[in-house]
């Protein structure tokens, strides 16, 4: 067998529907930084609770990349949210963030919305999370006036052709907008 790059972080954790797959995000050494570790980035995993196979969905991911803050919908595994920035990206900061929908039959990704609008545009992680019926995605965005807390609408998983595509879910600053199904906190045993 080959040898692997060593994963030095594991950070969200969130199951499917099912609660018989996990999705987490996990930072790797980058080669360029050998021993030291100097330069990571961040790509996705699947675990199956029942056979422990683990599946990764972006297995040739470019370095460029860090994909994260992964979760499942609600209503199926088929589709996951992530937050993907782009440290090599053609803009005047040289990097973008966005977050996308991952449909994992078709291996295609969906943009839903830019994360940051500040005028530096560093890149934004905004924790992207399914609405309890799959109907609008949470997240937050990065702006030079703070960070608030909207929902971006979905027609079969991808953006809505109605009028109305993004609303601000909290007139208050915020960030982590978590949107936790009562079926991943209220188990009986």
């Amino acid at each position: 067998g080959g040898s692997s790059l060593p994963v030095v972080y594991v950070d969200t954790l969130r199951f499917d529907p099912t609660s018989r797959s996990v999705i987490f995000d996990f930072a790797l050494c980058s080669i360029s930084s050998g021993a030291a570790c100097s330069e990571r980035y961040w790509s996705v995993g699947v675990l199956n609770v029942a056979t422990l196979e683990l599946e990764f969905p972006f297995p040739s991911q470019p370095a460029r990349y860090d994909i994260g803050f992964p979760a499942f919908s609600n209503l199926t595994d088929r589709y996951i949210v992530v937050d993907i920035i782009n440290n090599e990206a053609e803009t005047d900061s040289g990097v973008s963030s966005g977050i996308y929908i991952y449909d994992r039959n078709d291996k295609s990704f969906s943009g839903l919305a830019n994360t940051d609008v500040t005028t530096s545009a560093l890149g934004h992680w905004a924790t992207p999370s399914f609405s309890s019926d799959d109907s609008h995605i949470t997240f937050s965005s990065a702006a030079d006036s703070g960070t608030g807390l909207f929902a971006v609408f979905l027609e079969d998983y991808d953006l809505t052709s109605a009028e109305e595509k993004y609303r601000s879910i909290n007139p208050n600053f915020a960030d982590k907008p978590f949107a936790v199904p009562a079926v991943a906190v209220n188990k009986v045993p």
